[in-house]
């Protein structure tokens, strides 16, 4: 068998060495991405709790044709404006958009202000606290 040279045996030495720490920094990732989410979770947890106490309702999709419901998203009321807007949010989403609603012509129901498409569907607020709701209304008929 063939001597190695030196350096060539030192070299190779190093890409051992490297071949471990890497083995070794990928096994501290995995644990820290582990740590990150349940850290994210634990976050998550902590805004649904601290909406806990906010008013809540739900967001629902309304199909333009069909008029079913899709993708109902729980959210909570933030405030009502002066002219009688509901501003509100996912619940949990901090950070996240608002939504303002206004109140529909016919029906007891909130839609949202935000312009959409002809196509688009057209979102609504469903079981709104009473105390947010338009005054006038009972039972989907105007008492004006």
């Amino acid at each position: 068998m063939a001597k190695v040279p030196k350096a060539v045996a030192d070299a190779k030495e190093v890409v051992i060495d490297k071949l471990k720490e890497i083995a070794s920094a990928k096994a501290v990732l995995v644990q820290l991405e582990s740590e990150h989410s349940e850290a994210c979770k634990a976050l998550r947890q902590a805004q649904i709790a601290a909406d806990a106490h906010l008013p809540q309702c739900r967001m629902v999709n309304v199909r333009w044709r069909s008029g079913t419901e899709e993708y109902p998203s729980p959210v909570v009321i933030l405030r009502r404006t002066p002219s009688g807007m509901l501003v509100v949010r996912r619940v949990g989403d901090h950070d996240g958009s608002e939504y303002r609603f206004k109140p529909a012509t016919y029906g007891d129901k909130y839609v949202q202000v935000e312009k959409s498409s002809f196509r688009s569907s057209l979102r609504e607020l469903r079981d709104v606290p009473a105390e947010y709701m338009p005054k006038g209304w009972c039972d989907g008929l105007r008492q004006d």
